[in-house]
């Protein structure tokens, strides 16, 4: 169903393609990936930098999990065919992508192999010739502050992982699609595109700070906040 080329585009990046999801699961830890970026320049409301640490570094399994987390592991496929449907000119898309998509992959930076990255899918646009990731997420908006999160932009946590996935790539957009429940019970698709030309000031500095913060925390082993190196 899906071709597999966008992995292997001239790009900043390598892949690595795992036996099967355990397999992918136990590589998680040689680097960072796209879900660790917020963490790792202490912005994210899911997970410390200090956190983080003690999963790299120390081996600390993540209690990240429950009911939200498998629902959106089940439905990636579905709204990955959606978005494919969306965007198939014989559908009547007016801006077409091709989807490709390899299960259990990993990418990583040529540049920085501790860099990671794990899309939902990559993307091509055959009218500009441009490579771009597409992430998939699904949200349970239980409030109005929640949802107002979605409406012009996303959370900083799936932003600053996109972002991660454009430093690894060198990619030149994101398209980030999203079922948001919320709490009436009404889902609604939505989609948000970033082109790397629009971001270029978020990615020069995330990709700073990480290199900061990986080098001073992770490859001294100092715990972040206590000042000693084991």
């Amino acid at each position: 169903m899906y071709r597999t080329e966008a992995y292997t585009a001239p790009g900043a990046f390598s892949c690595e393609v795992y036996s099967d999801h355990d397999v992918w699961l136990a590589n998680r830890g040689k680097g960072i990936g796209g879900s660790d970026a917020a963490a790792l320049v202490d912005c994210s409301r899911f997970k410390s930098l200090q956190d983080l640490w003690a999963e790299k570094v120390m081996n600390r399994k993540s209690l990240v999990g429950g009911p939200n987390v498998a629902y959106g592991t089940k439905a990636e496929d579905a709204l990955r065919i959606l978005f494919q449907c969306r965007h198939d000119p014989e559908c009547g898309a007016s801006e077409p992508l091709e989807v490709h998509y390899i299960p259990d992959a990993c990418l990583i930076s040529k540049a920085d192999p501790w860099r990671r990255y794990s899309p939902d899918g990559l993307l091509y646009d055959p009218d500009s010739g441009k490579y771009g990731i597409l992430e998939i997420k699904t949200s349970q908006a239980n409030n109005s502050s929640k949802l107002k999160e979605w409406e012009h932009g996303v959370p900083i946590e799936y932003y600053l992982q996109i972002l991660h996935g454009l430093i690894v790539t060198g990619f030149d957009f994101v398209v980030l699609t999203a079922e948001i429940r919320d709490w009436t019970g009404d889902i609604r698709i939505i989609e948000r595109r970033y082109d790397r030309s629009a971001v270029l000031q978020d990615l020069e500095a995330l990709e700073q700070e990480e290199r900061r913060n990986w080098e001073k925390y992770f490859v001294k082993k100092q715990m972040p906040g206590i000042g000693f190196e084991l």
